[in-house]
C-alpha cells in the first residue's frame, strides 16, 4: 500500500523541525522518527505506535473525530488522510516543541 502523502513543502519543514524536536525529547536517533512518520504516512503505524503516537488509520480518524477536525463517518481521500495525519502527528509531537538544538 503505497500512498501519496501530498504534504505541502511548508508541512514538511514543520513536521521536520517537529521531528528533531520530538527525537531530542525521546533520545531517540532522528532518523528513526523519520522512519516510523514515514511508515505512518504509508499506512503502517507500527513503527510510530513504538515511539508513543498513534498514527494508525483508525487511531487518527478518531482521534481526528474526537477533536471536531473531521465529521464522523467521513471517508477520507489520502491527500485527506494525509493532512489530518500530519495534524494529529503535529498535536502528539507538541509537547517537545522547540527542545532540539
Amino acid at each position: 500500500m503505497q500512498r501519496v502523502t501530498k504534504l505541502s513543502g511548508d508541512q514538511v519543514e514543520t513536521l521536520m523541525k517537529s521531528m528533531a524536536d520530538f527525537s531530542t525529547v525521546r533520545g531517540v536517533a532522528f532518523t528513526d522518527i523519520v522512519y516510523a512518520i514515514d511508515q505512518a504516512f504509508r499506512g503502517w503505524g507500527q513503527s510510530a505506535r513504538s515511539l508513543g503516537l498513534t498514527l494508525d488509520d483508525q487511531q487518527v480518524i478518531l482521534e481526528a473525530t474526537r477533536k471536531g477536525i473531521i465529521s464522523a463517518g467521513a471517508v477520507l481521500s489520502d491527500t485527506e488522510m494525509a493532512t489530518v495525519r500530519y495534524k494529529v502527528a503535529l498535536e502528539q509531537m507538541a509537547f517537545a516543541l522547540g527542545k532540539s538544538k
